[in-house]
């Protein structure tokens, strides 16, 4: 089976984009270069999947790119919701359960972007 091996987060100010998702999940994320607007997610090991924070701007119109929805794998769904508001994000589903797997909640970031959080529960109903 195919796996996700890099995601790309479009933004429109990546220095925001950066604050949000460093803020709530303790990403490491770092500027390539002055010349070039793409910041990169650092990954802890090579099994990591890899990813960027894109500016909008960089991405031709003529593609229809809109974005990515990735969810993210936390230890609790009702601490990070709260830490992700705290930040800016905005709840667009509430949580939810994924019966025999988690919790799931979807959010839209500070640049627009849905992405998802999960938390395993195999009692989940």
């Amino acid at each position: 089976m195919a796996k996700i091996s890099w995601f790309e987060i479009l933004a429109d100010d990546n220095a925001r984009a950066k604050y949000f998702y460093e803020s709530i999940f303790g990403w490491k994320i770092n500027k390539t270069s002055d010349d070039y607007e793409y910041w990169m997610i650092q990954q802890e090991s090579d099994d990591d999947i890899g990813g960027g924070i894109m500016n909008r701007k960089m991405v031709d119109t003529r593609t229809k790119i809109t974005g990515f929805v990735d969810s993210i794998p936390v230890d609790s769904v009702d601490k990070y919701a709260e830490t992700i508001k705290m930040h800016g994000g905005i709840s667009i589903k509430e949580k939810h359960a994924i019966p025999g797997y988690g919790w799931h909640q979807y959010f839209m970031d500070t640049e627009g972007n849905i992405f998802g959080i999960m938390d395993q529960d195999s009692t989940a109903k």
